[in-house]
């Protein structure tokens, strides 16, 4: 099968695979997860599921989408049994394709080592510059107790005191706790429903502060719970029998 593979920083470049769902995944270094965003009958992009979680790079914008990490795009059909299936992109498709995905994203910290590495003198006389940190605070709006739902919180972020984002979601499933962005939905025009992400952090170092400010809050606001359950208030009839009965004067 003939695919055009996208990797973060470097030009898209052709590759043939296997139609082996083991061959997809080797691509995307795990399970994949289908981007549309040409009509369904004519291609799809493929990435890893998990690109938010695992630390990946900023790549590509597709569709909708900022994905991060390599991904890759194949033709796309409905085979004998009517089912949608993977196929080999056509030379058209992959000069179409390569078009389309020819400028990564860049982010700052990108842009700063790409700037040095063009001029060398810059490393050499690079003044020492003051790195601001942005302080993240965050507050669990409410808990969520309901039987079977991997959401267990609903939270909210300040940035420096500047910024505010809302809608987090504090998740926990088998694969552990992590926290998901604010996403809108919408239908495509092949009827997908698709939930992109409306904010997220870019960079490993600002989306790791971002989840251990939320989830820290978290742990607080369960430990205020669990300190409040434990507390027994004495009634007022408790109180009176802890007290000694007053003697009687004759």
């Amino acid at each position: 099968m003939k695919i055009l593979v996208i990797e973060p920083e470097k030009a898209p470049y052709e590759k043939e695979i296997g139609d082996d769902i083991h061959d997809m995944q080797a691509i995307v270094g795990g399970c994949i997860e289908p981007i549309y965003f040409e009509p369904k009958e004519t291609a799809i992009a493929w990435c890893n599921d998990e690109f938010l979680l695992n630390g990946s790079q900023p790549n590509r914008i597709v569709g909708n989408v900022l994905v991060h990490g390599t991904f890759f795009v194949s033709g796309n059909y409905m085979n004998e049994y009517g089912e949608w299936d993977s196929c080999s992109l056509t030379d058209e498709q992959i000069k179409k394709y390569s078009a389309m995905f020819e400028t990564p994203v860049i982010v700052l910290e990108q842009a700063e080592n790409l700037r040095n590495r063009k001029n060398p003198k810059l490393r050499c006389h690079k003044r020492k510059e003051q790195v601001m940190q942005m302080k993240i605070s965050a507050t669990i709006n409410r808990l969520v107790d309901k039987p079977g739902s991997n959401i267990k919180a609903y939270a909210s972020v300040t940035m420096d005191g500047m910024f505010a984002v809302h809608g987090l979601k504090v998740m926990e499933t088998e694969k552990g706790r992590f926290v998901n962005m604010p996403s809108t939905s919408y239908t495509d025009r092949d009827g997908n429903k698709q939930y992109p992400d409306i904010f997220h952090a870019v960079t490993k170092s600002a989306r790791n502060a971002l989840n251990q400010a939320v989830l820290n809050a978290y742990d607080v606001k369960l430990q205020q719970i669990q300190a409040t359950e434990i507390e027994v208030e004495k009634t007022p009839d408790e109180e009176m029998a802890d007290e000694p009965e007053p003697e009687m004067s004759m």
